[in-house]
């Protein structure tokens, strides 16, 4: 006669009882009832604690909760330097920045290039010849796209907060991509002028309807020319990074400009125009609208 005590650790055929897997914790993802087949469960049987479903080969659940959050950038002050910096955590899902460069891009996989309009967000802005032709179709001379990987986004708000000293706030900014023409191999420099004119207009409307969002207030335009500068295209763009922060760079310029008014009483640009005209040893580019000029103190060579 079996022992009721050894039967009862013991399952039909005598072999020993498995005793059910306790978790350290539990996550609830019910409604406070438990888990119920198909969420939570398997088979009936409670499944471990942080698996989805239970089903072999599943995720956990914090992974998968990690998959879901979209990572928004942020805009960090920097409290030793007073300088704002841009936190851009999504920017590393891009697929080129850890690439060694082997040669030119092609150009049937060249996002930009015409025909390719699907693979880029909903343009903002494309100048076309025909008129009447639906946007985000071929035949255009110069566009303008959301980037597919923003360093700052338009949508939200500022939520400008503290932690302790540091300032922070929401990532919120416009970041475009300006492609300067359909052809994939044509650089700027190379353009004809009334194409050279199709970039600078889309820039002005561009900065125009920037301008009527009251949370930004400065833009930058940059390009990038090296071979190896980090998430190179070869097709011809340019950037447009609108922020609500003005760069202490531009600051510093603006007060230099003010502390000169007020010493002198005269436009610190207006007089460094006219002895460069009166001088002519460092002039560039001169017309009836446009003085390009290379600084005194130029910091880099080239520098207009």
């Amino acid at each position: 006669m079996r022992d009721p005590a050894a039967a009862e650790r013991e399952g039909p055929r005598g072999h020993p009882r498995r005793r059910a897997s306790v978790p350290a914790f539990h996550l609830r993802g019910d409604d406070g009832r438990g888990p119920r087949r198909g969420v939570g469960a398997r088979g009936g049987r409670a499944c471990g604690a942080g698996w989805r479903g239970g089903a072999r080969g599943a995720r956990p659940a914090r992974a998968a909760h990690r998959e879901g959050l979209r990572l928004l950038p942020e805009l960090r002050k920097d409290p030793i330097a007073g300088r704002w910096v841009v936190v851009a955590t999504e920017r590393v899902r891009r697929p080129a920045d850890f690439a060694v460069p082997r040669g030119p891009r092609r150009d049937t996989s060249c996002l930009f290039c015409g025909g390719h309009e699907d693979e880029t967000p909903p343009e903002l802005l494309a100048y076309r010849d025909a008129p009447d032709a639906p946007a985000n179709s071929p035949g255009w001379r110069v566009r303008v796209v959301p980037n597919r990987f923003p360093a700052l986004r338009v949508e939200g708000v500022l939520d400008r907060r503290g932690e302790g000293l540091y300032d922070l706030m929401n990532g919120v900014g416009a970041d475009e991509v300006l492609v300067e023409s359909a052809d994939h191999h044509v650089k700027l420099a190379d353009l004809a002028p009334a194409a050279v004119e199709d970039v600078v207009r889309a820039l002005r409307d561009r900065l125009v309807a920037l301008k009527r969002d009251t949370r930004l207030r400065a833009a930058l335009l940059f390009k990038r020319h090296a071979a190896d500068a980090p998430g190179r295209l070869g097709h011809p763009h340019a950037q447009l990074l609108a922020t609500p922060i003005v760069p202490r760079e531009v600051l510093e310029e603006l007060d230099r400009a003010r502390a000169y008014y007020d010493y002198r009483e005269r436009c610190l640009f207006c007089d460094i125009l006219r002895q460069e005209l009166e001088q002519r040893t460092r002039l560039v580019v001169e017309s009836e609208h446009v003085l390009a000029l290379a600084p005194f103190a130029a910091r880099f060579p080239f520098e207009t």
